[in-house]
Parts: structure tokens; C-alpha cells; sequence
């Protein structure tokens, strides 16, 4: 995935507007899933778009974090 992404893929599953707004926000996600059978396509949508709304911005609290797991999957640590 990573070849085929171009850099590090940092993805999760999002299933309602918390963990949206959290993953661009405190995970700096890249790549979002939805589940089929527990996520309608209307939610899925809408949830779309809330997480395109968002935008990481480096340096804020959880930078520290997604730093050391950055550093961690690439060896660094």
C-alpha cells in the first residue's frame, strides 16, 4: 500500500462525527474505510465530508504523537 499510496498511509475507520473530525485532527489520517453493514452509504457521505473539512495542522497538541508513531513505524525509535 505504501508503494501504491506514495507515502505513508495512515488510515482508519470512521463510523460517526467524532472520530472524523478526530482522525484528520489528532491522527493526520490519510485514508478513511467505511464498513458496508454497520455504515449507510448517506452517512458515509456526510461523513466524507466533514473529514475533508478538517485539516492537520502541525505543531498542534497531538504533533508529539503522531511524530513518535511516525518514527516508530519507519524505525526511528
Amino acid at each position: 500500500m505504501k508503494i501504491a499510496f506514495g507515502c505513508d498511509p495512515n488510515a482508519i475507520g470512521l463510523t460517526d462525527a467524532y472520530q472524523t473530525e478526530r482522525a484528520q485532527l489528532s491522527n493526520d489520517a490519510n485514508i478513511v474505510a467505511f464498513g458496508a453493514q454497520v455504515t449507510g452509504i448517506q452517512l458515509a457521505q456526510k461523513l466524507l465530508t466533514e473529514y475533508l473539512s478538517h485539516t492537520y495542522i502541525d505543531g498542534a497538541r497531538s504533533s508529539p504523537k503522531v511524530l513518535a508513531i511516525s518514527d516508530y513505524e519507519n524505525g526511528s525509535c
